[in-house]
């Protein structure tokens, strides 16, 4: 038998899946809270397995240490360096830390809409504008992760929901008036996922969401996670390599569908 990189990080999603099922498959829907908690915890160990050693995989809050205290609300994936500061708080499974620590977090959904695209992405940038209160340089990687999409499975009903959920949340932020047009741009996430379906990445650029959507289906979970990968090997005073990266150099992967919101 040959090796086959396609088919590994297909296996990513394939456990990913098979693991999110079992919960349902034994309680239905008897317990959508401890359903979620699962899917969180599933992609958090599957991190502890290949991220760096120094970077810490929990879930918590990130807290300013200034004047004015600023505090996130809960993120289900957060990934910190402590080699950059002490946690402020870390027991029973969860962790609060400055934003200096901060490298990346996550958003996990169970299910895929407009509506759940919005809270996940005002969630997250949410997040971001604590964090930028008194981070670095280093860019943090952010995203929203979903283990199940429901309504058409093709790529023009999936953008659609994207854009519907983007615009749902700027229109959130417009009406809390809380940051500016700018702002928003430069916080918006650098991915979203849907695992078995598709990988989207963001950008913020000339007062738009610029989505790259690809079509990536078995291999979703792979390609956004060795985006991860790449932007925590990037942050090390010594840049580490990331291996991933050349898996993914020898995948076919489809061209990208390009689409954009409008910010104002």
């Amino acid at each position: 038998m040959d090796p086959d990189v396609t088919a590994y990080l297909e296996s990513w999603t394939r456990e990913f899946s098979a693991r999110a099922d079992r919960i349902r498959n034994l309680i239905g829907s008897k317990h959508w809270l401890s359903d979620g908690n699962h899917k969180e915890e599933i992609l958090r160990e599957f991190l502890k397995r290949y991220l760096p050693r120094n970077i810490d995989v929990t879930r918590g809050f990130v807290r300013s240490t200034v004047d004015d205290i600023e505090i996130s609300g809960e993120l289900d994936v957060l990934l910190a360096d402590f080699t950059r500061g002490p946690p402020l708080l870390r027991e029973a499974g969860m962790t609060i830390c400055a934003p200096m620590s901060v490298c990346g977090y996550i958003e996990v959904k169970s299910d895929f809409n407009a509506t759940t695209i919005k809270d996940a992405l005002v969630h997250l940038v949410e997040a971001q504008c604590v964090i930028d209160t008194q981070s670095s340089t280093a860019p943090v990687w952010r995203s929203a992760f979903f283990f199940n999409a429901t309504g058409s499975d093709s790529s023009d009903g999936y953008i659609r929901t994207l854009e519907t959920g983007i615009t749902n949340s700027l229109l959130r932020f417009r009406e809390n008036c809380a940051i500016s047009d700018l702002e928003i741009q430069a916080k918006f996430p650098n991915c979203i996922s849907v695992i078995g379906k598709f990988v989207a990445f963001l950008n913020g650029e000339n007062g738009s969401i610029r989505i790259r959507y690809f079509d990536t289906r078995e291999q979703s979970a792979a390609f956004a996670l060795i985006d991860l990968f790449g932007a925590i090997s990037t942050r090390k005073l010594q840049p580490q390599v990331n291996h991933f990266e050349d898996f993914a150099s020898v995948v076919q992967v489809p061209a990208p569908i390009i689409s954009t919101v409008a910010i104002d």
